[in-house]
């Protein structure tokens, strides 16, 4: 009888813990809308859906994201898991799109089984639908939710209280059918583990070998996960110190090598302060005494409490070797790259293809090697361990965190210190830094107390460029924007492969520059900065996203079509309007655009769609309009096989890697330009046309953990082929060494072209007016925020929201491993930094002031 009660007890105990493991792990709901957006107001590349909870407001981190170009069609559904349903209370849609109409067609909810459609009509009626920002109107039609932009980035509350339309009992009755499952199946395992015990004579406990993974007895199993996560600092660290003293020339101090280890002792300590809590706890439940003074029920009780916490040490023994593994893991990364991994690192992860990469990073020898060092380390661990006595476990402990302790409280001290040091910083406290806004913290601004910034004089124009003054006047004037096209990647500037070679021949008779920079990696900031000729706008929006705000009269293509000049623009994108970028021209061109295309208008004239289509077609749509041209014209086009995922119709150098496929798409861009020439030629406006062939910004292939751009701000983001190309200007190749940024190329072809006033156009500078040192500032929207300063051969960058700070030598350390901002004075740092913060007010000011 009692066997019996004692059975029962232990499958309610069964019953009521996965009752509680699968209610706690099943409270998602899937919320679903069909939206009806037309094409010509998808400006922008993604829209987001915000949800808030009770007693919280709406916060970046709870939002999911759609991305226009994933969905061709005008209809399409976008889907997403909500967590936490139980606390769910507010939606909030932003289409950040322009003027125009959106319709919400439908909004579903799902709850494990269930699927209910909610009302946009009942929504409407009861006041749980309101606008917020740059809403003109909001109506039903036919029980579909119509609503009215006037104005970009516009955004409404959509479903004021959530909780409404969610059935809670659907979920309680839900995860308890589920939490009867998982308990008929724990109940199953635990009577053929009875079974197997008293029929074949099996002894409960592990043998010997296995003793450190014992679940039933997870003492050892925890001591052994302490120690190794101990020794794993201790190794870890003292590695990275080496290495940032001998590696990367950093001169550590004895108190950098002291606290070096402290942080990170300091969550060992807690973590082992939890453990010696649980092992005491669990030895006080054992006690025999304990359970004379209990009834037998109680007995039961604590006795399967004491099982919970063994199950929950072990789990936290997994957690802590885990823990191990990740400081060797992140002591690789310090090796590779001088800092740790970061929450940037993992976010980019998630939305890049690295899978060939990662492969082939796993089977260098470095990798073979930390690995051994981990396992040796193991087996010195599993040594130690089993040399102590049970009875010993918890003197251990003690005798760990007195030792620990002191030093670990003193991690408090040094995280200001010594913030700029990376072998310092704890791996796991990076890993917990989430990105964060747009835009710079108000408050570091309220340091810059007046706006101080001067602009680099303009310098003469040097004696050996005064013939290239409206060389080219007349001439037509073609622009080739090569999306996301990095200098590394390119045989004109030194690449092993000949991913380019048309552009390196047409090179022979052009201008190349060798030192041009995108000032932020993003082709919206490269529109801007070209077209209006000034720093991007430093904060998120895009110009061309808010053109409908532009007060400016004046820009480069502007300038062109004054004096009579056809305006041709044409994309590879599917919408001519992607970012906004055929409204902006259209405006800042005097609205005097002569033809405007996209690869869907170019398949409407073509039999066939190509899955990966030749970048030629674009050149072909723009050599049939100017062979009708008489007057002289502008053609702007911009590629964009480049972009990830690199699909490319040809693949000369396979598809193993993403840099052959980068590299294939390089060859694709690269026989549109013998199309290009040969199309001209023909026409007999080759000797009549000047070409100008850029990327618009550079590209990450894994480096530093960077992949794609607009993350980082190291120069495989920033630096970009350029090449002016003119058979009948150019008799041979001139390399021009003059670092210079996407505005300035404005200045230089008003010059070239010899139209009025080319020092006048906003901040552009003539190119043959810089030097080899002109200065560079820098800005980054993406990921955490990032401003830079370019200045003689130094990088320096600011994390605003870290407060850490980072300098490069460009000439001694090209790819940006190591960070020397220790071997200048911290008066000389912060002057950076002011510097870099005052030029962020005032470029906002400017843009405010000429721009809007």
């Amino acid at each position: 009888m009692f066997k019996k009660i004692k059975n029962d007890s232990l499958n309610f105990l069964l019953l009521f813990v996965c009752f509680f493991i699968a209610f706690y792990s099943r409270q998602d709901i899937k919320l679903s809308f069909e939206l009806f957006v037309p094409e010509e107001i998808k400006t922008h590349q993604l829209g987001e859906v915000f949800y808030s909870y009770t007693g919280f407001s709406f916060t970046a981190k709870q939002r999911f994201t759609f991305h226009y170009n994933q969905y061709p069609e005008k209809n399409f559904t976008i889907q997403a898991t909500l967590p936490r349903a139980l606390e769910l209370k507010q939606i909030r849609f932003d289409p950040l799109t322009t003027s125009g109409t959106i319709r919400i067609k439908k909004i579903w909810i799902e709850m494990g089984f269930e699927k209910r459609q909610i009302s946009l009509k009942k929504l409407y009626e009861n006041g749980s639908i309101s606008a917020i920002k740059a809403i003109d109107k909001l109506e039903i039609d036919r029980n579909e939710l119509v609503i009215t932009t006037k104005g970009s980035d516009p955004y409404l509350l959509l479903i004021a209280d959530l909780q409404s339309h969610i059935n809670i009992q659907q979920i309680w009755l839900e995860n308890a059918a589920l939490s009867i499952c998982l308990a008929f199946l724990g109940m199953l395992l635990l009577h053929f583990y009875r079974f197997a015990v008293l029929h074949f004579k099996l002894t409960p406990r592990l043998p010997k070998k296995l003793l450190l993974l014992d679940i039933k007895h997870p003492k050892h199993t925890l001591l052994f996960a302490l120690i190794l996560l101990a020794f794993s600092i201790v190794v870890s660290k003292t590695f990275t110190s080496i290495v940032a003293t001998f590696r990367f020339n950093r001169d550590l101090s004895l108190a950098d090598y002291f606290f070096t280890y402290i942080t990170d002792l300091e969550i060992a300590v807690i973590l082992s302060g939890l453990a010696l809590l649980a092992t005491l706890l669990s030895q006080i439940l054992a006690n025999k005494k304990l359970q004379e003074w209990v009834i037998t029920a109680v007995t039961f009780l604590l006795k399967q409490l004491k099982n919970v916490l063994n199950v929950t040490l072990f789990l936290l023994s997994i957690a802590l070797v885990g823990l191990a593994i990740y400081y060797f893991v992140s002591a690789y990364v310090f090796y590779e790259w001088g800092g740790f991994v970061e929450y940037q690192h993992l976010e980019m992860a998630g939305h890049a293809e690295v899978d060939s990469e990662f492969f082939d990073l796993i089977l260098q020898w470095k990798t073979f090697f930390f690995t051994l060092a981990f396992f040796v380390l193991l087996l010195i661990t599993a040594k130690v361990v089993t040399r102590i006595p049970q009875a010993s476990l918890l003197k251990t402990l003690r005798a760990l965190m007195i030792i620990f302790l002191p030093l670990a409280l003193l991690a408090w001290y040094p995280l200001n210190l010594y913030q700029f040091k990376p072998s310092v910083q704890s791996p796991v406290l990076m890993l917990q830094k989430q990105t964060n806004g747009y835009n710079v913290p108000k408050h570091l601004l309220t340091q810059i107390d007046k706006d101080d910034f001067i602009p680099t004089p303009l310098k003469p124009l040097p004696e050996q460029y005064k013939k290239y003054d409206s060389v080219a006047k007349g001439m037509n004037l073609i622009i080739v924007m090569m999306e996301s096209v990095r200098q590394q990647n390119i045989d004109l500037y030194g690449y092993h492969r000949k991913t380019m070679p048309n552009l390196t021949k047409m090179a022979e008779h052009g201008l190349v520059f060798h030192n041009a920079y995108v000032n932020q990696p993003r082709s919206s900031k490269t529109m801007e900065s070209f077209s209006l000729g000034i720093y991007p706008d430093p904060r998120l929006p895009a110009i061309s996203w808010r053109h409908e705000q532009i007060k400016t009269k004046d820009s480069l293509f502007k300038r062109f079509t004054d004096q009579g000049y056809l305006f041709y623009y044409g994309t590879m994108q599917r919408m001519k309007d992607t970012e906004s970028f055929a409204s902006f021209l259209h405006k800042i061109s005097g609205y005097k655009m002569s033809h405007v295309t996209d690869l869907t208008d170019i398949y409407n004239m073509r039999p066939v769609e190509d899955e990966y289509p030749k970048e030629s077609i674009l050149t072909e749509d723009l050599l049939q309009w100017s062979s009708k041209q008489t007057k002289p014209f502008v053609g702007f086009m911009w590629t964009q096989c480049a972009h990830m995922p690199y699909d490319s119709p040809v693949t000369p150098f396979g598809t193993d890697t993403k840099t052959d496929k980068y590299d294939n798409c390089l060859t694709n861009l690269d026989n549109n330009l013998a199309v290009l020439t040969a199309g001209l030629k023909a026409q007999g406006k080759l000797d009549n046309t000047l070409i100008m062939i850029a990327g618009d910004h550079g590209e990450a292939l894994g480096e530093h953990l960077d992949w794609g751009h607009g993350n980082y701000l190291y120069e495989h983001s920033l630096r970009y082929p350029a090449v002016f190309y003119s058979p009948k200007i150019f008799n041979e190749q001139i390399d021009l060494t003059q670092r210079f940024q996407f505005k300035d190329f404005s200045a230089t072809l008003l010059y070239l072209f010899g139209l009025p006033d080319p020092d006048t156009l906003g901040q552009s500078v003539n190119i043959f007016r810089k030097t080899d040192n002109d200065p560079i500032y820098l800005s980054n929207v993406y990921l955490d925020y990032k401003l830079g300063l370019i200045y003689d051969h130094f990088k320096f960058v600011y994390r605003p929201k870290y407060n850490i700070t980072y300098l490069y030598d460009l000439t001694a350390d090209p790819e940006e491993n190591i960070n020397i901002i220790e071997t200048i004075s911290k008066k000389e740092a912060e002057a950076l930094r002011i510097k870099v913060l005052t030029w962020y007010k005032y470029q906002i000011k400017y843009v405010n002031n000429q721009v809007f």
